[in-house]
């Protein structure tokens, strides 16, 4: 008798995949992980979508369709998470800075903690944007904590020393922390 095949999607990288319907026991526990950004897969009580171990907790933020970022507030910070595995087109640059943009204006959130978790490769364009978007942040009086960096853009940042102009964490967790440490 064979298993039946269960359809799910990770809300990490946003792809879907097909598992067997014992696999899902192997997600209930905690021990399964998404076939393509490797994240732990947890259930994700409102859907019967997918999410990963590492999204902090915290009320969800509305945003467009086909946002570039997942957004939650957790108090009165906000945690922004890449929904795409990529961003180098002009048009997703453009996108991605009014997104940011956005946290402070129309949210108002002053803090900040951006989830590269899911994202593999990103502009150099994406470089300036970070660099606006920490200036409007400071402006603003907040502090902008990334995080979760995939060791290939984690090595362009270390060549381009731009651990001396960000505060890089870990993970949500430590960067979380990190803002509670600031003035």
């Amino acid at each position: 008798m064979s298993k039946q095949m269960v359809a799910l999607t990770c809300n990490t990288c946003g792809k879907g995949f097909k598992c067997r319907e014992d696999y899902l026991g192997r997600i209930l526990e905690g021990s399964a992980k998404c076939p393509h950004c490797g994240m732990t897969l947890q259930p994700d009580r409102k859907s019967l979508r997918w999410e990963s171990d590492d999204t902090a907790w915290g009320e969800p933020l509305e945003t467009r369709n086909n946002a570039l970022l997942r957004v939650a507030r957790h108090k009165g910070t906000a945690i922004a998470t890449f929904t795409v595995p990529r961003v180098c087109e002009l048009p997703q640059i453009a996108q991605l800075d009014e997104e940011l943009r956005d946290l402070v204006e129309k949210h108002e959130l002053k803090h900040v903690v951006l989830d590269f978790a899911p994202l593999g490769f990103m502009s150099s364009s994406v470089i300036s944007v970070l660099v606006r978007f920490q200036t409007m942040v400071k402006a603003a009086g907040g502090a902008l904590v990334l995080c979760s960096m995939p060791e290939p853009i984690d090595e362009v940042f270390k060549v381009m020393h731009l651990h001396k102009h960000f505060n890089v964490q870990k993970d949500q967790r430590d960067a979380l922390k990190a803002l509670k440490k600031q003035p």
